[in-house]
């Protein structure tokens, strides 16, 4: 197939009259040399494809041709690493465009478009709002799940998108570089959307990315103000919103703190961020690599000043990776954290903290969850951190690798996991031993501890074991051949 220039009547069978009537899934894939799809034209009432579902086309660097715009059943099309195929999402009221694919997306559900160029069908701004919702919605409202990859000079979504995608449930951007916002003057739009359905909006790796939502100098500050307080209309019923490496990214949307079904929140790699708040509903929070957290976190006091029913109060689980903080732990409020079942610590090979904290980091009581990893210079943990963890049931310290030893004074008698990893220097235990209600030990990339803890002659094999289950370095020492 690697030759192939053109798919025509050869591909649908000469003189057949019903071409390919019970295909349901057709790929293409890695053809350089295609260049043209010829539509089947020998009746306008023979349907080819009729029950075609799932169209991926992909690596086929040449290909600018129109594809078949009438496929009444398809519901998930895929076009990847097309670059000089051009799509245009809704047809041209003025202008004919022969190399253009207007897609047909009445039945489509799902939609992936990767290396292709996508443009603009009706760059006209006189064109009005009710004219453009209308054919946008014809097109596009089937669509519940969309993936947007790598698409050249891509700067904004079309001012169609927010009216066309009415049933859009995730959106994917991906690897878009010149992408830098989501939507200009989001202030004019507020009152003209459609009920929101998007639920799962993630971005990623988008370089010039500076904010979602880009409102321009000469939006009145009433309007501006009531979108602070209110959130984006166009996010009200989201759930999930991720962002990982937008290293220009200045600013969350405003009124975040207003979106009630926000759940799942994860930002990483936004060195630039510095503004935006927090929703009060949110479950989880993931957030690393922020050089400017502190002041992202203090602009909603979301961690320096938290109270039992704001910010936060209902959050249980919560990642804080690469730690830039300049305060103590101690100082984060973490206490103030009422829901909190789990948190995950996360240094750096530069995080310089010999211990967590003198006083303790003042944790929640309800921690049942509690991870240590890569913090390359810890000496020692405080048995503050633990001795009112009542509810503590797994604790993981991985790649500390100056530790050497658990708090003298011992773990919560509540604890039944306890994962130890990459910890080199780790070499006793706390003098009364581990809790009895332990049911896993591991032990990985700890030699000391390792030649401590061998079966029925090891010095804390007394420790040990009465443990159900004890693995270290990838083997269960209970078994009869260790």
């Amino acid at each position: 197939m690697k030759r192939v220039e053109n798919v025509g009547l050869d591909f649908f069978g000469g003189g057949c009259s019903n071409p390919f009537p019970a295909l349901e899934t057709l790929h293409f894939w890695d053809m350089p040399e295609w260049e043209d799809w010829s539509p089947f034209e020998v009746d306008e009432e023979v349907q080819a494809f009729a029950h075609l579902s799932e169209l991926c086309i992909q690596s086929c660097p040449n290909l600018l041709g129109k594809l078949p715009n009438s496929l009444p059943c398809l519901r998930k099309l895929e076009i990847q690493k097309c670059p000089q195929l051009v799509v245009e999402w809704l047809p041209s009221p003025t202008m004919i465009h022969h190399k253009r694919n207007t897609l047909q997306f009445s039945s489509v559900t799902s939609l992936s478009l990767s290396d292709v160029s996508i443009l603009d069908s009706i760059p006209n701004q006189e064109v009005g709002d009710e004219v453009l919702a209308t054919a946008a919605c014809k097109h596009l409202s089937s669509v519940t799940d969309m993936r947007t990859e790598n698409i050249q000079k891509l700067i904004c979504l079309p001012r169609w998108f927010f009216h066309g995608f009415t049933g859009l449930q995730e959106l994917r951007i991906h690897n878009c570089e010149e992408l830098t916002t989501l939507c200009q003057n989001e202030v004019k739009l507020q009152h003209k959307l459609p009920a929101p359905a998007l639920q799962h909006l993630e971005i990623e790796n988008c370089p010039q990315l500076v904010s979602l939502f880009e409102e321009e100098e000469d939006s009145p500050q009433l309007q501006r103000q009531q979108q602070e307080q209110e959130g984006s209309p166009y996010l009200m019923g989201l759930m999930y919103l991720g962002i990982d490496n937008c290293e220009k990214l200045e600013k969350l949307p405003g009124g975040l703190h207003a979106l009630k079904c926000l759940q799942k929140m994860k930002v990483q790699n936004c060195p630039s961020l510095t503004r935006g708040g927090l929703p009060a509903a949110l479950e989880q929070l993931d957030i690393a690599h922020l050089s400017k957290l502190e002041s992202l976190l203090a602009e909603d006091d979301a961690l320096q000043e938290l109270s039992p029913t704001g910010v936060l109060s209902r959050t249980f689980s919560l990642t804080i990776d690469t730690i830039m903080i300049g305060k103590p732990p101690s100082e984060w409020g973490l206490h103030k954290l009422p829901s909190l079942r789990k948190l995950l610590l996360n240094g750096s090979k530069d995080c310089r903290w010999e211990s967590i904290s003198e006083d303790g980091m003042l944790l929640p009581t309800s921690l049942i969850y509690l991870s240590f990893q890569y913090f390359p210079n810890l000496e020692k943990l405080s048995f503050k951190d633990f001795q009112d963890l009542t509810s503590l049931e797994e604790l993981v310290i991985y790649y500390c690798r100056k530790l050497t030893s658990l708090p003298k004074e011992g773990l919560p008698p509540s604890l039944l996991y306890l994962w130890i990893l990459g910890c080199p220097k780790f070499a006793s235990f706390p003098e009364q031993g581990l809790p009895p209600s332990l049911l896993c030990l591991d032990i990985k990339g700890c030699p000391i501890l390792k030649k401590r803890c061998q079966k029925g002659k090891g010095r804390y094999w007394r420790f040990i074991s009465h443990i159900p289950r004890v693995d270290i370095d990838g083997k269960f020492i209970l078994d009869a051949s260790c």
